[in-house]
């Protein structure tokens, strides 16, 4: 049994953290090696360790498995094939990628976890996410009330089983009518000290600018001239405070996306002929598939199986293709792209975390060059979306902040 990996100072930290809280939370920002930290526990604890994550993850965990580790028992799978596990099967430790997975506390796959741990009383439960919160403090309570499982977690007991008390005092409750059916969100922020002490025990945070000499960040705002989708975006953005799944919803947002590839192909080709490699996210297959056709590029979106998606990043970081286009759902996150320092978003999507982590993709350890965002706006909704991803990500890193 060997580790072969070399930790950096912060890294340590989150290794001692977790061996001092071993049911917990690791929420280094994108790029600060959340993965050779939980492969250290799992090497110092000498455990039995499970790798849930997306699928479409799952061949970057058993390359960085191999890179850094030999000799342990890890098992790698997806949280949608957490049911097919041997029942008789136990574990000694569980590491949960991207574990933001979780947030719907009623999902099938969160409710798997849970029974995961607490049917099988792992000794060590590791979440992963540089996002821990994407878009609503709600979101917290189904990640707490996993840490709650571990036996030592007493400030959490209040709300373990009470999903609207934890809501109902760390944020804002909203009741609005749709078609005569009473719809309940909670949103915004409220009792900020008190929250940040109650997950101050199970989390651990860091950030990337506080560890790591990172290259610059320069973001920019490219106006074009479609504005008829404007209205109609108006209207889906009401569609999704309702259900982000809506069909109205994500055409619209959908046909708004394809209007502007057109300002998205021109200045992406003005940055190849400068020799740049953009990498280009959008949110939908559509307007992907329409770039990719007519810059002649790479593509990743659903349609890419899980384990051809990391060999494409791997091809684009060697060079690989004049542009890379991705979709926000497929590649935004798990995934290091160093090919680039140019990034260009031709639409953004309505969750803050979405957007912080697909900057992430290209700002991260291995990245030496000064990191280029744009923004594709096309109407005046854009720019107010715009503000209120700021102003949703301000409310949720007030959380964090110390």
């Amino acid at each position: 049994m060997k580790f072969k990996g070399e930790l950096k100072a912060f890294q340590k930290e989150g290794l001692a953290f977790a061996l001092e809280h071993p049911y917990h939370i690791n929420n280094f920002e994108a790029g600060l090696g959340k993965t050779i930290t939980s492969l250290a526990v799992a090497y110092e604890t000498k455990s039995k360790t499970l790798v849930v994550c997306p699928a479409f993850l799952k061949q970057n965990w058993f390359k960085e498995i191999a890179k850094f580790t030999e000799g342990l028992g890890i098992t790698v799978t997806s949280y949608s094939s957490l049911h097919k596990l041997n029942p008789r099967e136990k574990f000694d430790m569980v590491i949960c990628d991207e574990c933001h997975y979780l947030k719907n506390h009623k999902a099938k796959r969160t409710e798997a976890l849970h029974d995961l741990l607490i049917t099988k009383k792992p000794k060590y439960f590791m979440g992963l996410s540089g996002t821990p919160v994407s878009n609503r403090v709600s979101e917290f309570w189904s990640l707490l009330q996993a840490c709650y499982h571990g036996g030592h977690y007493d400030e959490f007991k209040p709300y373990y089983r009470l999903y609207y008390k934890f809501c109902n005092t760390f944020s804002n409750e909203r009741t609005f009518e749709v078609n005569g059916v009473p719809i309940v969100r909670f949103d915004g922020l409220k009792n900020i000290e008190r929250l940040k002490s109650l997950i101050a025990p199970v989390l651990i945070r860091r950030r990337a600018d506080q560890v790591l000499d990172l290259p610059d960040e320069v973001e920019m705002n490219v106006v074009g001239k479609v504005k008829k989708y404007d209205d109609d975006l108006k209207k889906a953005f009401e569609l999704f405070k309702v259900d982000a799944n809506d069909p109205a919803y994500m055409s619209l947002k959908s046909s708004n996306a394809l209007a502007k590839v057109s300002t998205t192909i021109q200045h992406a080709k003005e940055l190849i002929e400068q020799g740049y490699r953009p990498l280009i996210f959008t949110c939908h297959r559509a307007s992907a598939e329409e770039i990719s056709r007519r810059i002649d590029c790479l593509k990743i979106d659903g349609n890419v199986s899980a384990d051809n998606r990391q060999s494409i990043i791997d091809g684009f970081n060697d060079g690989v293709g004049s542009a890379l286009v991705c979709t926000i759902g497929s590649a935004s996150t798990g995934f290091n792209i160093t090919g680039t320092n140019y990034t260009i978003f031709n639409d953004l999507p309505f969750v803050p975390a979405e957007v912080e982590q697909a900057k992430k993709r290209t700002l991260r350890i291995g990245q030496t060059k000064t990191c280029f965002y744009y923004y594709i706006f096309t109407s005046e909704f854009d720019e107010k979306l715009s503000d209120m991803i700021q102003r949703k990500s301000n409310d949720i890193n007030k959380i964090y902040a110390r």
